[in-house]
């Protein structure tokens, strides 16, 4: 068995030799060096690869053994899955691997914004007192996440506490513990102006890319407060940032992702009033490479055994 990680530190030296002890070698290169590596030989015979938006120029006629691939994102967008899938290439992605940390990273964000902390801490540095109580609490906001999948509901197990009424929107709008009330994406732009926070955790797909344009902007409660760590292509970012210029709402968004990254400086987003930027930095924690080394791990072995995977994508 041949192994491909495309990315270095993605299993620990005991583990990798672990492996080697089972007859499995193992291959890893960098992320950058996939596209030569791919040309260095007319077929390469792997049978695992790891990887991520680098197998976007996967040349199937390359890989004539490759049987699974591992995505270290809960996204696989980026793959040709259909060419995949003809070819008998089983897909497996990190669904749940960032959730706890993405989850935390949105509650971080409401609880800056409707608490001003940005503002007390720029005070801070010049040592200037001054309180403001325009400050609010979370309880009774009305939150609309979309997704409902790990990490929609790793969110709402730590909103719930803070006594938000939570709904969620899905593909066709079904039942999921956790959300009071469900709709599906087609039907959730009615809802959206009955909102104070909006939240957004989708993949990209054809139904998705530029949910978030004209039209839904004006949907939009004045006050509301929208975070995206699902994907950038969700929201055409022309129709954000001329909507955001005219200055005609108080709307805050909070994009922990855009559609290229890294966001170029010259980006109007960076200058845009009440449009805030992380460079896609919500996913990470001190614990999660060990649950996506696990995740790996425990993905070769079903492998190796002939049993059942973890994250399978149908």
């Amino acid at each position: 068995m041949n192994i491909l990680l495309i990315r270095e530190n993605l299993l620990k030296d005991k583990n990798t030799d672990k492996l080697r002890e089972l007859n499995i070698n193992i291959t890893t290169i960098k992320a950058n060096e996939f596209s030569a590596f791919q040309k260095s030989k007319e077929y390469h015979s792997f049978d695992f690869i790891v990887g991520a938006t680098e197998l976007k120029d996967l040349d199937m006629a390359k890989w004539p053994k490759l049987k699974i691939i591992q995505t270290i994102s809960s996204g696989y967008d980026f793959l040709d899955y259909d060419s995949l899938h003809s070819n008998n290439v089983i897909v497996l992605n990190a669904k749940g691997v960032y959730s706890i940390p993405i989850s935390e990273w949105v509650i971080g964000i409401i609880i800056a914004h409707y608490k001003k902390l940005p503002y007390f801490f720029e005070n801070a540095k010049t040592k200037k007192w001054k309180p403001n109580y325009s400050i609010q609490e979370l309880s009774n906001k009305k939150v609309l996440l979309f997704g409902t999948g790990s990490i929609g509901q790793e969110i709402v197990r730590r909103l719930t506490p803070f006594g938000c009424i939570i709904h969620g929107v899905n593909s066709n709008g079904r039942k999921v513990s956790g959300f009071s009330k469900c709709f599906s994406l087609k039907n959730s732009k009615e809802e959206v102006g009955n909102y104070d926070i909006l939240i957004f955790g989708l993949p990209s797909n054809k139904e998705t890319i530029d949910y978030v344009n004209k039209d839904m902007l004006k949907r939009l409660n004045d006050n509301a407060v929208v975070i995206n760590v699902g994907r950038g292509t969700l929201i055409n970012e022309k129709d954000l940032v001329e909507y955001m210029k005219l200055e005609i709402s108080n709307l805050s968004f909070y994009l922990d992702v855009v559609n290229e990254e890294p966001l170029a400086k010259n980006n109007p987003l960076w200058d845009t009033p009440n449009i805030f930027i992380s460079p896609h930095n919500s996913f990470a924690s001190d614990q999660h490479m060990e649950r996506l080394e696990n995740l790996i791990l425990e993905n070769i072995e079903a492998f190796i055994n002939s049993e059942k995977f973890v994250n399978k994508i149908k």
